[in-house]
């Protein structure tokens, strides 16, 4: 009986398969070459097409183990598919290897439940902060305690949970803002989920609603298989999906990015426990954005300096708190006219210097985020991410018409 998990039957049963994936893997020097090797691997795929009763194919010789021959076939029904090895070495006796065939060919598909005693135990997070919201995840996972990309800002990761452990940093392997280094550690048997929420919601006609269930096909188009497979990201070696949604009864709007290697993949018990922990997401409804603190003066002190030049100003704003968001409008002239903001001026640092800015920044209501002593990030409505600097002192600027 095979129940989504990768089975290794061997005559010499001292022998270690974990880490052997099929017939073309070496093998490890406590097989020998007389055993016999039945490998039953499951794979996504039913249909009426698909064959009901295993008939094994013509042996081929295995070019990564000497001497060694293998056969394979396939058999599927409701439940799944699975394909079956008969592999063996070449001082295999012929009553080992009659066993060995009884054995592939007694191969069966049976629907199953899980016995609850024997079900993973799982951890409840309770975040009580601004991103309030609970979870459950299984026992043996891990879960970032800092962010993993902590640049984000809108949206910003809330949450982060893996089967392995997670660096944060590292360039993203996607236009979207991701974790490189925490993607980059997925083995081919791990799992990776990563939750961002919007600060400011773009509002439900941007997001879908968040679905009664999550699965592969969740956010898909209809007909995108890539999507449906997850290889629509098209990150080298895993399978990966990236999901908006909105959760309608707290006023919140999130991006959950999942990931898994090829064999967390194909391990149906193991790719589901992702999908459950995104199941299990109970979220507090929305905070307000936090308002700037009051300016400290009533108007702008100025002088005027030139013609050519224009005014002489200095800034009014209020001091701020270091990593908290605050709704901020943009002056109808742009980020590069005045931006006043913890008592100073900024001048932003586009991305690309020779390509104008987007005309919503002019006049934009977004956030802004004080981030390091001289360093702030504005994200405006569009979800443009721009980098500010203090200037030190007063700014000469023209008038603003």
């Amino acid at each position: 009986m095979v129940q989504g998990l990768r089975t290794s039957l061997v005559t010499d049963s001292s022998a270690d398969l974990r880490g052997v994936r099929w017939f073309a893997s070496e093998l490890p020097p406590d097989v020998a070459d007389s055993d016999v090797i039945v490998f039953v691997d499951p794979f996504i795929g039913t249909g009426a097409a698909e064959p009901t009763t295993l008939v094994l194919g013509a042996k081929h010789d295995d070019d990564a183990n000497v001497g060694w021959t293998w056969r394979d076939g396939k058999l599927c029904d409701t439940t799944g598919c699975a394909r079956v090895y008969l592999w063996h070495g070449p001082d295999a006796s012929r009553a080992a290897l009659d066993t060995g065939l009884q054995v592939a060919r007694g191969v069966r598909l049976v629907e199953s439940r899980p016995n609850p005693a024997l079900v993973t135990p799982t951890i409840t997070y309770q975040n009580l902060g601004r991103s309030a919201f609970s979870v459950e995840y299984p026992a043996g996972w891990t879960s970032a305690d800092e962010s993993l990309a902590p640049d984000l800002l809108d949206p910003r990761e809330i949450l982060s949970v893996g089967t392995f452990p997670l660096r944060p940093g590292g360039m993203a392997p996607t236009e979207a803002f991701l974790p490189g280094n925490a993607i980059a550690d997925i083995g081919a048997d791990d799992v990776f989920l990563t939750l961002q929420e919007r600060v400011r919601s773009l509002g439900g006609s941007h997001f879908p609603t968040r679905p009664p269930g999550f699965g592969p096909g969740t956010g898909c188009p209809s007909g995108d298989a890539a999507c449906v497979d997850g290889s629509s990201m098209a990150l080298q070696g895993l399978r990966a999906w990236w999901i908006p949604f909105s959760d309608r009864p707290s006023g919140r709007d999130f991006y959950a990015f999942v990931a898994m290697g090829e064999e967390a993949y194909r391990d149906p018990a193991r790719s589901a426990a992702a999908w459950r922990v995104l199941d299990s997401l109970a979220f507090d409804p929305a905070e307000q954005l936090t308002e700037l603190p009051p300016p400290i003066r009533d108007h702008y002190r100025s002088e005027f300096v030139s013609d050519e030049r224009g005014y002489r100003f200095w800034p009014r704003s209020g001091r701020v708190e270091r990593g908290v968001l605050y709704r901020f409008e943009v002056p109808h002239c742009g980020l590069d006219w005045l931006v006043d903001f913890d008592g100073s001026f900024w001048e932003p640092v586009y991305a690309m210097p020779d390509r104008e800015p987007d005309s919503a920044i002019n006049g934009d209501i977004g956030t802004i985020t004080l981030i390091a002593p001289d360093r702030a990030t504005y994200v405006s409505s569009t979800e443009q991410q721009i980098s500010l600097f203090r200037v030190a002192g007063p700014i000469v600027r023209q008038l603003c018409d």
